[in-house]
């Protein structure tokens, strides 16, 4: 169980690189073996071929003369490693042997035998000489297996000495041919997070033209993105047409109600008509102004202007401006802040996400609640922490809090238009922060955003 959650663990290089390494030590390893057995039959067939060979040379260059055996002196030489004998009724007639032992070795006949003797192992062979008045002469060949044995030992040493360099070959070679095998799955996984990060879905992967699976699925990723960018642009700009075919006639209408409320001869009746018609107005006319800004920030036309900002003083800022708006409700609004902040960031832009933010806690704040808003350094971060003791919101309403034109619920009785959160996303991204938001349900709202220190351009 535990090495299948290892090897669950592990990426898929690493899988591929040892599974290819093991094949190859198993591949090498069964090769060598192989080559050793054949070898070594190889070598001792030979050794068994010289020794006859031999032992049949020594039975010609016997002579028989005059009721007497002539014996070659060459017959002696052991040049080749062999030893040759002669034996009449098991007694040793001439030549000599590699160990005295050889003497209680029982005579044979025409084949060769092994015998290990003293921790040494020879191969023997014996011939009989056929002569009537020598009738049970017998030629004896020995032959030692300790070089051949000793060159075996050699051979294993030298694997197990090579072994680790073979390990360490077959992996590099395996990570190699996996790295090269899987770099265009690489530039896939970096192009998404790049368009995850930055936003932009005219990034593309741009693989070259080839058959195998991983190019035909990234050339299919790229005209997945070319089809999700057509669409996406379809809908920024149908949102941008119809702010614009909006923005005018809704202003005229502002300020036909604005005049109209001038007016000191309406019935409360119709001053309250006219306020109702006021506020709504004014509602779609800061969601007519939201659209465009968004859409801007979602085509990259909005500049950012990055600058050292006291985000501490920015925060304090945009408190006094919504305090009129607390009082209202009896918020106490609670600021803490360790010490004097600089961050990089558009001045303009961040008032904007601190005013959103601030703004929703007020609104969804309950009557003589509390905000408390705070900045420390953690790290290279920034932390800004707005909390409210207000309504909350649902958890499954969470991870929709940043799409555009969401509302939680129409019970909330807020003139807010369900784009602030995805207004604020934008800039929170376009400073390379971040911003999560948590909440319980009656008990309030917690949302941190995290600056940079530093930023590298």
């Amino acid at each position: 169980m535990f090495l299948k959650k290892l090897w669950n663990r592990q990426s898929l290089r690493i899988k591929i690189t040892f599974v290819f390494t093991t094949f190859m030590l198993l591949l090498t390893t069964l090769m060598i073996s192989f080559l050793f057995f054949v070898n070594k039959q190889q070598s001792e067939l030979t050794i068994k071929n010289q020794l006859q060979e031999k032992v049949v040379q020594a039975f010609h260059s016997l002579k028989y003369e005059k009721q007497q055996l002539l014996f070659d002196k060459n017959m002696l030489k052991t040049n080749d490693g062999i030893y040759i004998s002669i034996y009449n009724n098991e007694q040793l007639l001439y030549g000599k042997v590699p160990d005295p032992d050889f003497a209680n070795i029982p005579l044979s006949q025409d084949y060769v035998s092994k015998i290990t003797l003293n921790s040494n192992s020879y191969y023997f062979y014996d011939l009989s000489y056929d002569l009537d008045t020598l009738p049970d002469l017998i030629i004896r060949g020995i032959v030692s297996l300790s070089e051949l044995e000793n060159g075996y030992a050699s051979y294993l040493k030298l694997a197990i000495l090579l072994f680790p360099l073979l390990l360490i070959f077959s992996i590099a070679l395996g990570f190699a041919l996996t790295t090269a095998m899987l770099s265009p799955i690489n530039k896939i996984i970096a192009t998404v997070n790049n368009i995850q990060l930055q936003g932009n879905l005219s990034k593309r992967i741009h693989l070259p033209e080839k058959k195998d699976e991983i190019h035909i699925l990234a050339n299919t990723f790229d005209q997945l993105l070319d089809t999700i960018e057509s669409k996406v642009k379809q809908d920024q700009q149908f949102s941008r047409d119809v702010a614009h075919e909006l923005r005018t006639p809704i202003s005229v209408l502002y300020l036909q109600i604005e005049e109209l409320l001038n007016d000191s001869s309406l019935s409360k009746d119709a001053l309250h008509k006219l306020t109702l018609m006021e506020q709504k107005t004014r509602q779609l006319t800061n969601l007519i102004s939201q659209l465009l800004l968004l859409s801007k920030l979602e085509q990259g036309q909005a500049k950012f202007q990055f600058d050292l900002i006291e985000i501490d003083t920015l925060c304090l800022a945009t408190v006094e401006q919504l305090q009129e708006l607390a009082n209202t409700k009896q918020i106490t609004i609670h600021f803490n802040s360790e010490q004097h902040y600089q961050i990089p960031a558009d001045e303009t832009f961040l008032i904007q996400v601190f005013y959103n933010l601030i703004d929703n806690a007020i609104t969804y704040g309950k009557e003589n609640g509390n905000i408390w808003i705070s900045l420390k350094e953690e790290d290279s971060f920034i932390l800004c922490k707005i909390q409210d003791d207000g309504i909350g919101i649902e958890k499954e309403h969470l991870p929709h809090l940043f799409q555009r034109l969401y509302q939680v619920d129409s019970s909330r009785h807020s003139t807010n238009c369900g784009l602030g959160l995805a207004f604020v996303k934008w800039i929170i991204d376009a400073h390379h922060a971040s911003i999560t938001i948590d909440s319980e349900y009656q008990h309030g709202t917690c949302v941190t955003v995290k600056f940079l220190k530093k930023l590298n351009f």
